[in-house]
């Protein structure tokens, strides 16, 4: 562990460096200073994408946080604000609950293993399930059926209480 924090420390630090000093840097600050339009939402995912070097039209599949809210809305119109029209869209809440902190591990675990596998796993939501508002702003989701793993990097949003949130992007290893 102490070797680990020795070799992520110096990375934090420089990318701390090469980014601009965000709300959520404030120890006084207040959790929804950046919150912007999109209330709760917003600033937490999408400046990983920009310190990942990974452009948004390589993103393949985006795992959701969506956890059958109405919130579910903004989340996904939020991501279409970044996201092409073509990332395949997973939402495993239905699958593992919301296990606070653990649930964003056991979803990217599930999504690093259908990777491996070169499929996407199943979601409990049948296709006629989605909500029409939602389907108004994306259309390629991840239903009841294993689907092909689409080309390209992954994301993964995770969401927690009082605006704790993480944001992972992943893209397979060269060979």
């Amino acid at each position: 562990p102490a070797t680990a924090a020795v070799c992520v420390y110096p990375d934090m630090v420089a990318t701390a460096k090469r980014i601009d000093q965000r709300p959520e840097d404030d120890p006084y600050g207040e959790i929804d200073q950046g919150a912007g339009e999109q209330g709760v939402y917003a600033p937490w995912s999408w400046w990983p994408l920009a310190i990942s070097g990974v452009a948004p039209e390589e993103i393949g599949s985006w795992d959701l946080h969506a956890t059958a809210t109405p919130g579910d809305f903004l989340e996904v119109e939020n991501m279409r604000s970044v996201l092409h029209e073509n990332v395949l869209v997973t939402a495993r809440k239905g699958t593992f609950g919301h296990g606070m902190g653990a649930s964003g591990g056991w979803e990217l675990t599930a999504q690093y293993l259908g990777y491996q596998r070169g499929v996407i796993f199943p979601t409990p939501l049948a296709r006629t399930e989605l909500n029409p508002e939602i389907a108004r702003v994306h259309e390629r989701f991840a239903f009841n059926e294993g689907c092909p793993v689409p080309p390209g990097a992954a994301g993964k949003l995770s969401m927690g209480v009082g605006g704790i949130n993480a944001c992972v992007i992943s893209k397979p290893l060269a060979d």
